[in-house]
């Protein structure tokens, strides 16, 4: 059962969640900026799945001259891979299929 705190009238533990909400969003006033381009995001965003492909490949490597310890860990990596970009794909198409909608907007 969740506690109620008697300053905030939240469950406990939910300020100091709360709390660390607020250091993300809301900066402290010295805090600058840096714009984070297009590029960046992408980067960003493809970096995970990169690596996923290159654990799969060492993976795959690995068993090919003898050295995994089992052929599990291998078909995980090479299940992790496949989904990640399979996700990244889907990602990639619905921006692609919001892009063409916002350009066939009038206005």
């Amino acid at each position: 059962m969740n506690s109620i705190n008697a300053a905030g009238g939240y469950p406990a533990g939910i300020d100091g969640q709360y709390e660390l909400i607020k250091q993300n969003i809301m900066p402290e006033e010295d805090t600058v900026r840096t714009k984070e381009t297009f590029k960046d995001v992408i980067r960003d965003f493809l970096e995970p799945v990169n690596e996923l492909e290159f654990q799969d490949k060492l993976s795959n490597a690995e068993l090919m001259i003898g050295n995994a310890d089992n052929l599990h860990s291998t078909m995980i990596a090479g299940q992790y891979a496949e989904l990640s970009l399979k996700f990244a794909l889907a990602v990639r198409n619905k921006v692609i299929d919001a892009y063409n909608e916002v350009m066939r907007m009038q206005i």
